[in-house]
């Protein structure tokens, strides 16, 4: 029998490399395990930069519509939304850029508005900053006359049908009118005897109606004014505070409207009252509007007013029947329907005049005096808009929300390549 051949020793070798192969494995484990936390740390302070930058985003965003409703720069540095640790604004007004105080400088383009806003997530921050440009925003409010559908000025009282009061109304003060078809007709623009406004008449392509009932339904109740005969005439007082707005309702004095007065009227107004009235108001002969205050105290009377119907199916929201003199303070006439301003008693005798106005109705109607011949001023109906009054108010009561449709004061527009990231 031939021998075996002879092998070398070769028992544990298989197991030798089983040990290799898990010590590689476990070592590239520990390194990938190791390289994992990295990533979800690296991931993490990613993320948290990210959501930094939205939200330093959206600081900016929050300053812009705080500057708007408030009308000031101060507001942004207040009230910060979760994530924001500081806002600032700045408004270049003529002696450098100014940290948030005071109002805006709204609609020049040299006084532009710098931003800034920082925001923290986790161990990120990010500081943004932008420039934009201040510009005033349309409010329905800002002139003497502003309707949905139609403005008419009569020619005709229909108490004296052979005479005519055509050329009896003056007015002074822009007109906004609205209405498909509403720029070709400007037939009622010949009644009017003497105007001043640049330009007299803008035809927007849509005005909305006022939202009265909205507005009714968000300011329940109200103080009823003091109503009481004095003599051959009424007095109606709203005894407010001097800077302060107060709510009114009715008193109730008629069935087809809220407040039906038949007698000669004298309203005295204190403070910004706003008399809201749900089947709105009828004065059949002259009402006389006076208040107290000057500057910033100076009283207002605001009537907002869904629509009362009469006996012969006519309806208005506000209706001045026999005429209006108001020169002490500003009247704001707002409606859903008709604010009619006309004169039927003694119109040879009595003229109007309102020197502080602003009406906003879905229609308006104007009819001034009987005309006399040789014309005399002193037989007119006078409407006068005054920016320098008028306009400041109407901003107050809009920032109060006390005025239906009232737009904020302003928007921004980005001065392109102004946008910035600040580093710390």
């Amino acid at each position: 029998m031939r021998p075996s051949p002879s092998y070398p020793r070769e028992s544990g070798f298989v197991l030798i490399g089983v040990v290799m192969f898990v010590l590689a494995l476990t070592i590239i484990g520990i390194s990938l395990f190791g390289l994992s936390s990295y990533e979800a740390q690296f991931f993490s302070r990613s993320e948290d930069q990210t959501q930094a930058f939205f939200v330093a985003q959206g600081g900016i965003q929050r300053a812009m519509f705080a500057i708007s409703w408030s009308d000031s720069l101060g507001t942004v540095m207040g009230n910060l939304p979760p994530g924001v640790t500081y806002a600032v604004a700045m408004q270049d007004k003529g002696g450098g850029f100014v940290d948030s105080t005071g109002p805006v400088a709204w609609g020049d383009p040299t006084k532009p508005v710098v931003i800034r806003a920082t925001a923290r997530v986790g161990d990120a921050t990010r500081t943004l900053q932008a420039r934009y440009f201040a510009t005033e925003g349309e409010n329905y409010y800002k002139r003497l006359l502003t309707s949905t559908r139609t403005i008419v000025v009569s020619d005709t009282n229909p108490d004296y049908p052979t005479r005519t009061t055509c050329g009896t109304v003056a007015l002074n003060g822009n007109v906004w009118l609205g209405g498909s078809g509403s720029a070709a007709d400007s037939s009622w623009m010949g009644c009017v005897g003497s105007w001043s406004g640049s330009p007299p008449v803008e035809h927007p392509p849509a005005i909305p109606t006022p939202e009265v009932t909205t507005f009714l339904a968000a300011h329940p109740g109200g103080s009823t004014p003091e109503y009481k005969d004095e003599g051959n005439t009424r007095e109606l007082k709203f005894k407010g505070t001097p800077g302060n707005v107060k709510y009114y309702r009715g008193p109730t004095t008629g069935s087809d409207f809220t407040f039906h007065e038949d007698k000669r009227l004298k309203v005295e107004v204190k403070g910004y009252a706003i008399w809201m009235l749900e089947k709105g108001a009828r004065f059949d002969q002259v009402v006389d509007i006076k208040g107290e205050g000057e500057g910033e105290n100076k009283s207002c009377l605001v009537i907002i007013a869904a629509p009362g119907q009469d006996s012969y199916g006519e309806t208005a929201g506000v209706w001045f029947f026999g005429g209006i003199r108001s020169s002490e303070i500003p009247v704001i006439l707002v409606s859903n329907d008709k604010v009619i301003v006309e004169h039927h008693f003694n119109p040879n005798n009595l003229f109007g005049y309102a020197n502080d106005l602003s009406i906003f109705a879905r229609d308006i109607l104007i009819m001034g005096p009987l005309k006399v011949s040789p014309p005399d001023p002193q037989y007119t109906l006078t409407l006068t808009y005054t920016p320098e009054t008028l306009g400041p108010l109407i901003d107050l009561l809009s920032q109060r929300r006390a005025l239906p449709n009232a737009t904020d004061t302003g928007y921004f527009t980005l001065d392109s390549g102004s946008w910035q990231e600040l580093t710390p």
